[in-house]
């Protein structure tokens, strides 16, 4: 089984909500969960941003039967920068 990749270009003024959903449809998400899961993308990207990290990685967000939206699993990367001071 292969796997697709979705890409959402997202512009300077953010994510709305509306381009969250339409990227939830398009991955797939049925009429019934693509609200559901576009505001799981709206919220990762909102985190994201706020934490200034350097990758969110979702594997898999799926729909079950019932089109009930999960978020199995997913991994943040942080890059952290200290600062230091070197004395001489």
């Amino acid at each position: 089984m292969g796997f697709m990749v979705h890409v959402l270009a997202i512009t300077l003024s953010g994510l709305s909500k509306s381009d969250a959903v339409e990227f939830a449809r398009r991955m797939g998400f049925s009429e019934s969960c693509a609200d559901q899961a576009g505001e799981w993308i709206l919220r990762l990207y909102d985190f994201f941003i706020e934490r200034d990290a350097t990758l969110i990685e979702i594997n898999p967000i799926a729909e079950d039967l019932l089109g009930r939206g999960m978020c199995c699993r997913f991994n943040v990367y942080i890059m952290m920068y200290l600062n230091l001071a070197v004395f001489s």
